[in-house]
């Protein structure tokens, strides 16, 4: 999320994001990002294996 505009997601995690921010930012002033990761439902998927404690 830059400056309170979303800008999308990856379901699988695995592949490169890109975004161009450009039209986003507030040039000349401060701009806030922020970045959310969360591989809680690859998990319940399947796709991402549990760890197990040793």
């Amino acid at each position: 999320m830059e400056n309170g505009f979303y800008l999308g997601h990856e379901p699988s995690g695995y592949v490169t994001q890109v975004y161009d921010i450009a039209e986003y930012l507030n040039y000349g002033e401060e701009n806030l990002m922020t970045v959310r990761a969360d591989a809680t439902l690859a998990v319940v998927a399947g796709n991402l294996p549990e760890t197990s404690a040793s």
